[in-house]
């Protein structure tokens, strides 16, 4: 096209249906969305019909507009076929008299507009100065595109090799549970051992731990333990509802908690919606009121203590998850807990890490202002993850930096180990999502919701422990499945995007001469109004 030629976009979009489009794309397994966190990414529905309506020409006449919004509207879809995104190429290419267009995104960020362009057949630049948007753009537009789909099985193996090596350190800290008499009464009285000869399981792995913060009653005449929880909900859907009833004991100072079941809503002798009022709660030992600036200021000192409210396991017989609550397995999690924090604290000298203890900004919409977590004491990463997850994850990051070098001795090419290599990070970084301490027990589909979801340093009283090896949502294989699906997708969407890191405000090289590209298509960031960032790393 000369500089003369008006463009589609020029003239005219069909906001609205691309809209519709845009808003419906699923964020399914597969979709880039599902690799990393990209809290500005752009919808893959509206880059398409942005960079398809800047490379083709205005319409010359009614009927051709007409045809052309249908064309776009259909071309934005999620599940558009690949007879439409051909066409899309036909068209971009003749209205390029047979030429690849060069379009360049100079604040990339998640990758969605590059990704777009490969798609539609043009040579795509891909750039940003955020060193994790750079690397998700690796991921997204180049490593899928260079290696190919057999990518996704270098990605699975070595996380395979590393699952292995972290799961056999870290075995301990994640004990079976003993079959409760009742649960293998009624597997058998169901016929789950067949003819009746058979054996059940020689233990229950635990799905995830339930714990609650605490704090010590303000009564100088109690000093109990309050445990402080907003609801104790364990399951509540049509299927059936359990939820844990609280038990005091004065004499204790404690709390215990055990699990109670019923068919209907309505048949629990006691609220399990009840729990703490805002931030204010009351002591169950004495029922002193323990105000709320009490319990912001036991977030400095002395920091909160935590309770473990019961453990959550995969039904071995059925379908579902079991609560199950012991006061002995108090004690038994405490040293635990201990002994991971020892490992923990050794890991770190051994790998050198040093970020565990900067303080997270309190500031943009990073959200630990409007999260409230900033007010509970939570100001470092440290802070964010009980000693049993920052050991494991850190086992992680040692084995992933064993898995290259252990890859290179394999024979993989550094390019390739270097893919895997950040594929592996990646995966890490979707792992913690689920393994911290600001997560949450989702009671309708009794799932751990992720910590992100919020889209805030979000606090939380009471929260779910995953077991990583549990064989359940949130551990580390389901983590792996959502980031190799993303490159199986993606590994014929085109020719390798180049990716660079650097500023939009100091382009250059042969890649930026003059009259180098034909569309600059891109969306501007946020800068501090987005902080980037703190929302991006994990």
């Amino acid at each position: 096209m000369s500089v003369n030629d008006r463009r589609l976009i020029e003239e005219f979009l069909p906001v609205d249906r691309i809209s519709d489009a845009a808003s419906s794309e699923p964020r399914t397994k597969g979709h880039i969305s599902t690799l990393h966190l990209w809290r500005a990414r752009r919808p893959l529905a509206a880059c398409r019909a942005a960079i398809y309506a800047s490379l083709v020409p205005a319409p010359s006449s009614p009927e051709d507009r007409d045809q052309k919004s249908r064309f776009l509207a259909e071309l934005s879809s999620w599940g558009a076929s690949k007879t439409l995104i051909e066409k899309a190429r036909s068209d971009i290419r003749a209205a390029n008299r047979g030429r690849i267009p060069r379009v360049l995104d100079s604040f990339a960020g998640g990758g969605s507009i590059p990704l777009e362009a490969l798609r539609l057949g043009c040579e795509a630049y891909s750039m940003d100065l955020n060193p994790v948007a750079f690397l998700i753009q690796k991921a997204t537009v180049e490593y899928p595109q260079r290696f190919g789909i057999t990518l996704a099985s270098d990605v699975r193996k070595w996380a395979g090799w590393v699952t292995d090596r972290v799961r056999s350190q870290v075995a301990a800290l994640y004990p079976m549970i003993p079959v409760p008499a009742w649960l293998e009464k009624q597997a058998r009285k169901q016929g789950a051992f067949g003819d009746g000869a058979g054996k059940g399981p020689v233990g229950l792995v635990p799905f995830a731990f339930l714990w609650a913060r605490t704090a010590r009653c303000p009564n100088r005449q109690c000093q109990a333990t309050v445990p402080l929880f907003a609801q104790t909900w364990l399951r509540r859907k049509p299927s059936g509802y359990a939820a844990l009833r609280p038990r005091p004991d004065r004499k204790k100072g404690l709390v215990f908690f055990e699990v109670v079941n019923a068919e209907r809503e309505d048949a629990f002798d006691f609220d399990p919606s009840q729990g703490m009022s805002g931030t204010a709660t009351n002591c169950l030992c004495c029922k002193s009121s323990v105000p709320a600036k009490y319990i912001r200021e036991c977030g400095d000192s002395p920091g909160y203590g935590q309770q473990l409210l019961c453990v959550i396991v995969v039904n071995p017989y059925d379908t579902g998850k079991l609560y199950l609550a012991d006061d002995s397995w108090v004690e038994g999690e405490a040293e635990r807990q201990r002994n991971a924090e020892e490992r923990a604290r050794a890991l770190e000298v051994k790998l050198n890490v040093t970020t565990l203890d900067e303080i997270i900004p309190p500031t943009g919409n990073a959200g630990l202002a409007t999260g409230k977590s900033y007010l509970y004491g939570i100001r470092t990463f440290r802070q964010v993850y009980t000693p049993r997850q920052r050991y494991v994850l850190l086992e992680f990051v040692r084995e992933i930096r064993r898995a290259h070098d252990a890859m290179l001795a394999e024979g993989l090419s550094a390019e390739r180990a270097e893919a895997v290599t950040v594929y592996l990070a990646l995966w890490l970084s979707r792992i913690t999502d689920r393994s911290n301490s600001l997560t949450r027990w989702n009671n309708a589909r009794e799932t751990v919701e992720s910590f992100t979801s919020m889209k805030r340093f979000a606090m939380t009283w009471d929260f779910p422990e995953v077991n990583l090896f549990g064989g359940g949502s949130g551990d580390c294989r389901t983590a792996l499945d959502f980031v190799s699906a993303v490159i199986e997708r993606e590994a014929d969407s085109g020719r390798p995007a180049t990716v660079l890191r650097g500023s939009a405000t100091a382009l250059s090289g042969d890649c930026f001469a003059d009259h180098s590209f034909d569309a600059v298509v891109t969306d501007p960031p946020y800068y501090d109004n987005e902080s980037y960032s703190e929302l991006s790393v994990q």
